[in-house]
């Protein structure tokens, strides 16, 4: 493969079907923290270290960021399987680490030292608010800054001995302004509203690298192939703290065992920025692909996407967790095969005819 990673090379192919061409744009090493928005005083130095320790692309107008940890990977002969895995709810336990969110705003003893209760039903309500589908999209995601806003928001008016009543409508009208502001001008209108610095440092203390599921977080890690390309892609807000750079960056997944090679970062649906792999790993296509997912509306596009081109040597495994949101969701696809209890569980997607079911995964 040659050394440019934004290629003026032939076309993307897969089983003679052309899969989508992008453009890789580099991120100077100077711009990425502000890019992400992390290059501000909370947030821990480990972490802007580990950002900078990457190389970074943009793609598709930067709705989706390439990380790639590891360049040397792309060179090696031979190469192994390409493993993909989902992050929240697959390898992190992002419902868990939510609920403990809404704990710590209800129970923390700065803000009730200011007369500030955020009771769980309420930070609960204000995340669900702050997950919605922007124009241009067509997946729902969760805007991390849009939530630490409107707790602010909710908290001053407690603060000034508003009713809870009331506090809530506030929100409400402030969404609402919040949402149409960030569709009209975008991420950038967020800088007009201020974030509590209780909530903050409240939410900062929850250390994700306490929610990463160890059984198949080692698997992925220390289990598959050490030939193999051990690939992340993520879907939600890329940028902030508590986006999805933030979660990956702290939770200490990218180091542990064999190492993460590359990673997608998308606002979008996840399926469709896959070719950016077979672009930087053009080998992949005959060696094999194995993408873990638990959502079973991803897995559900992930198979439609490659029957649709025709690709070879591909499976997809659900990662079922027992304490899941999505534990008992049904997708539209069968399994050929389930395995394992709920810690976690394993079901089995051919997307090919010739799919590799070999070293499958035992927990």
């Amino acid at each position: 493969m040659p050394d440019q990673l934004s290629p003026e090379q032939k076309p993307n192919q897969e089983a003679g079907r052309i899969l989508r061409e992008f453009n890789l744009v580099p991120i100077p090493q100077g711009e990425i923290l502000k890019i992400l928005d992390l290059n501000v005083e909370v947030i821990p130095e480990s972490l802007k270290a580990s950002v900078q320790k990457s190389e970074w692309f943009s793609a598709d107008s930067g709705s989706v960021l390439v990380e790639l940890r590891n360049r040397a990977k792309l060179y090696q002969e031979p190469q192994g399987l390409l493993y993909v895995s989902d992050f929240d709810d697959t390898l992190f336990a992002a419902t868990q680490w939510h609920n403990e969110e809404f704990r710590r705003l209800a129970t923390d003893p700065s803000l009730q030292g200011r007369g500030i209760n955020i009771p769980e039903d309420v930070g609960k309500r204000l995340y669900g608010k702050s997950k919605f589908t922007l124009p241009g999209t067509n997946a729902q995601r969760y805007h991390p800054k849009v939530n630490l806003i409107l707790a602010s928001i909710y908290a001053k008016a407690i603060e000034r001995g508003e009713p809870q009543e009331q506090a809530e409508e506030k929100t409400d009208n402030a969404f609402n302004k919040i949402k149409d502001d960030l569709i009209m001008e975008g991420k950038i209108s967020l800088e007009n509203y201020d974030i509590d610095e209780d909530i903050l440092r409240c939410l900062l203390g929850n250390h994700t690298n306490e929610y990463v599921y160890p059984a198949f977080a080692r698997y992925f890690s220390e289990g598959t192939e050490e030939k193999g390309i051990r690939t992340i892609v993520s879907r939600g807000t890329i940028e902030d703290a508590f986006g999805q750079v933030y979660k990956l960056h702290t939770s200490g997944i990218l180091e542990q065992g064999l190492g993460t090679d590359i990673v997608l970062y998308t606002t979008d649906l996840k399926a469709e920025y896959l070719p950016i792999l077979y672009q930087l790993l053009p080998d992949s296509s005959g060696n094999g692909t194995r993408v873990f997912d638990d959502n079973p509306d991803e897995i559900d596009e992930y198979i439609s996407w490659a029957k649709e081109h025709k690709l070879s040597n591909w499976e997809v495994i659900r990662v079922v967790h027992a304490e899941t949101k999505r534990v008992n969701y049904l997708g539209s696809n069968n399994p050929d095969t389930t395995w394992g209890n709920q810690t976690p569980r394993f079901e089995l997607y051919s997307a090919s005819d010739d799919a590799p079911k070999t070293d499958l995964p035992k927990i």
